[in-house]
Formats: C-alpha cells, structure tokens, sequence
C-alpha cells in the first residue's frame, strides 16, 4: 500500500482511543466559508493585483511601505485573507499579516502569522488548515511552520493531523508537493494484510522524531508464511540553496526486505526464484542529492544523482556480498499533446560494483497523462530496460526488458461520488501482467476513501487519502533503482 494511504480501520481505532486536541489560543479559528468578503471598511487602497480594505490604512510613499489595521482584508492573486494587521512593502512585494486567516487554494487555514514574498512563497506559523469546505471539516492539519512555494512545493514541520476533531499522529516534518500526490501524511503504527510472499501478515511501524526533519523509522512484519521482515533506518535531509526539495544521506538495515522489480504474476515466472526474493542491508549508507534545474538548451530538464554502498545479503540465492553504485536521473519538462494529455520522459543510468564483478542497467520510460489535478485520470508508460557485465545478485539485473503501464481512473455515474481505478503493468515478453489492481473510490469534497484488490498479488488494502496532498492515482513512479 502506498504510504500516503492511511488504512481505515486504524483510523477508527485512533478515532476511540484519542484525545480532542487542545486549543491554541494564538490561532483563530478557520474562516467559516470561502470566498471571504469584506464588509464595511473605512478604508481602500489597489497596489497592483492586490485589493486591501481596512479601518486604518497608512502609506510612507518614500519608503513604499504600507500598513492597515482594523478589520484587514486583503484579496490578490494568493487568495483572500482577513487580519487584525498588515505590513506590505510596494517595492519589494513582501508583507507580513498577524492573526490571520483566509483561503488560498486549496485551503481554508488559520494562522498566528503569514509572510509572503515577490516570488509567492508563503510562510505561515501556528497553523491550522484544511480542504474541507464543512464548517466541522473531516481533517485538520495543526503545524507549527508551514511553507509552501508558488509552485506547490511544501513544507510543514512539527505538525499533528486531526481528524473530526480527534488528534490521529503526530508527524515531525511533511514535505511534498500540494495536489502532487508525493507527500506522505503518517504513516500508520499496525497494518495488516495478505500477500503473496508474507501470507496474511501483520506489520508495526514506528518513526522516533531525533529533530526537526530527522527521525528513525523502524519495521516490523511477519505473516503465515513464517517469514518476518524488518527495516530500520535513519535518514538526514540536507538542502542546497536553501531548497524545499531537500537531499537526503540515509542509513539503512534491514531483515529479508522485498525486492521492488521481483515479478508477483500467479503464472510462469522469468525465474521463479523472483517471486520470493528478498535482501538484507548489513548496513548500507545511500546518499540522494537534490534534483539540478539544467540551463541553456536543456532549459526546463533536471539531474538527479546519488549512489551508496553497504554489504548485502540476498535470500534465497545466497548471495552476500560488499556492494557500491552511483546513478543518475535526467528528467524532461511536460509537453502538452491535445486538450488534457501531457507527454514526458526519463533516462535512468546506474553502475554497481560487487562481489569483484561489475554491472551497469540503463532504464528509459516515456508516460503519456493527463495532469494529477485533472477529475478523470490516464497513464499510458511504456518503459525500455537493458543491462550490461554482470551481477552475482539477482536484484540488480532486468527482469523485465520492456513493460507497458496502464491506469484509468472514472466515476462510476456522473457527479456520482463512486469511482474505479484500474492499474495494469504488463511484461510486453511474456504478455503476462506482473501487477494488476482495481481500487473501488470514494471521494468527498477533501477526503476518499478506497478499498483495493491486487489480482496479481493476491493482496487487499484499505486507505484513504487526503485530497489536497494526493489521490489513489498510483502512476508508474519515477526511474529509480533498487538500492
């Protein structure tokens, strides 16, 4: 299951168990509705595409500074918000607003401050938001910082997320993209399911917050196949010019872990060893550097380098070996093909050296879409590996040449709040289908819920998403390597 998708059932149980959250006297409360409009105000000045009205406006025309108190609304391009005051600059288009709420899509929030600058980067402390347009909303984010660039890109850090009410987790750090679907909200504490390789399982996760963006994740699964799995790790992002898009140095160790590219069709396998496949990480340190905005002709493509090394135990070959790769990731910008559809690209390149042997895997794919924020959802990918020297593990090498992705996501009756979601990767060798799901959807106005069946991994799931952060669009992932 993806780990943006909170299974169900825990939730509930959360929901029993815990406490109301605390009020904070610091944030108002969330604006009852949007859009929000002034009422009377003694007051108006136009800058720009900004609109404020307020009971006290004062401008130094010298300085180019602005402030209002009394009743501020001020409405622009970001959204609309009220506060009890406001300091712009005209020159250099900063301002800063103290008790503050309002919406700028797609939230409803409230805060103690919001900072905005010429770029549109918002700064928000001692804040509440939410998607929900219900004056009682399904979930409610409380963060003590939350940042969010003009492009979508967020990060909210010492954050709790609620729900009707009830404090569900908290999550030291959030980083993402806002309607992205990259942001992993929590992650939940007990989980459960069938699979092929576990059996019917029981799985307990457990991150430890050791600082601000830093915690320790540790995992737990074992099942009715007597196989138990766990994975600690310890991860430190760093960031380069002060990026929201961080890198990360990571230590990891880990106890049977399944393999990503092992094949989990019922039939006739490439080699049938793949279908149980695991590794141990005895340790391995990995290191992923932020992604590099190219320039000149390559204007709107970026880089994405790291490597690691460690020593490695792979079941059931038997293989144990010290094992060092690099790699690198060159993504192209999205054109846009007809009315809805957008066509992109990656190239993947990785050398790994092990066991005395070398190996180097090249992994093309170009995805044909329609864009995340869209109701109805396609992906068509097709994906060309290929591979050179050889590897004694069986997880570094191609299993499957070429395979073609599918995925359609619609309602099941129009304005109906039901949809389906059908997944399909298909090996083009053998035309048998290496995963296959069908996601029953649903949707309300900022939360879904979905119950998935894989057919190919014999596997169910129960989850939820909150819209803002993320849909059950599964798309094919990016290019990456098996680390």
């Amino acid at each position: 299951m993806p780990p943006r998708h909170l299974p169900l059932l825990l939730l509930l149980l959360c929901l029993c168990i815990a406490g109301r959250l605390p009020a904070e006297d610091a944030t108002p409360a969330l604006p009852p509705a949007c859009p929000i409009q002034a009422e009377t105000s003694a007051a108006r000045v136009t800058v720009g595409p900004y609109a404020l009205d307020a009971q006290t406006i004062r401008v130094n025309l010298a300085a180019g500074d602005l402030t209002a108190e009394g009743e501020v609304v001020m409405t622009g391009p970001d959204g609309v918000f009220t506060a009890d005051s406001l300091r712009y600059n005209m020159e250099t288009e900063a301002g800063h607003l103290d008790r503050v709420m309002g919406c700028f899509a797609p939230f409803r929030f409230a805060a103690q401050s919001m900072s905005l600058d010429a770029q549109g980067t918002k700064q928000i402390q001692r804040a509440r938001l939410t998607t929900c347009a219900r004056a009682h909303p399904h979930y409610e984010l409380r963060a003590r910082s939350f940042v969010v660039q003009d492009s979508g890109q967020f990060r909210a850090r010492h954050t709790a997320l609620a729900m009707a009410g009830h404090r569900i987790v908290n999550i030291p750090s959030i980083r993402g993209k806002v309607g992205g679907g990259g942001a992993e909200i929590a992650q939940p504490a007990l989980t459960g399911g069938v699979s092929g390789i576990d059996g019917t399982y029981l799985a307990v996760n457990y991150a430890a917050p050791v600082g601000d963006d830093r915690d320790l994740r540790i995992t737990g699964r074992a099942g009715t196949e007597g196989l138990f799995r766990g994975h600690a790790s310890y991860t430190q992002p760093f960031a380069v010019r002060d990026t929201l898009t961080d890198g990360t140095v990571a230590l990891h160790v880990s106890v049977k872990e399944d393999v990503e590219n092992r094949l989990v069709a019922g039939d006739r396998l490439v080699d049938e060893r793949l279908e149980r496949l695991t590794i141990s990480r005895l340790p391995a340190l990995q290191v992923a550097f932020p992604a590099l905005p190219l320039r000149g002709e390559l204007e709107g493509y970026a880089l994405r380098v790291g490597g690691g090394l460690g020593r490695y135990r792979e079941e059931p070959t038997d293989v144990t070996a010290n094992r060092a790769q690099a790699w690198a990731v060159l993504t192209s910008p999205a054109v846009q093909v007809g009315g809805n559809l957008r066509l992109r690209g990656e190239l993947g390149l990785r050398g790994a050296v092990s066991g005395g042997q070398q190996h180097g895997t090249s992994v093309l794919q170009l995805t044909l879409d329609t864009p995340p924020e869209k109701a109805g959802y396609v992906n068509l990918s097709y994906l060309r590996r290929r591979e050179s020297g050889t590897s004694p593990f069986l997880f570094d090498r191609v299993a499957m040449p070429d395979e073609l992705y599918t995925e359609y996501e619609f309602p099941l009756g129009k304005d109906s709040p039901w949809w389906l979601n059908v997944a399909n990767r298909l090996d083009l060798e053998t035309l048998k289908s290496r995963d296959y799901s069908v996601t029953a959807i649903y949707k309300l106005d900022c939360i879904s819920y979905g119950l998935t069946y894989n057919y190919a991994a014999k596997s169910v799931g129960v989850g939820l998403v909150l819209n803002a952060f993320g849909s059950f669009h599964k798309g094919v992932g990016g290019v990456g390597f098996s680390q």
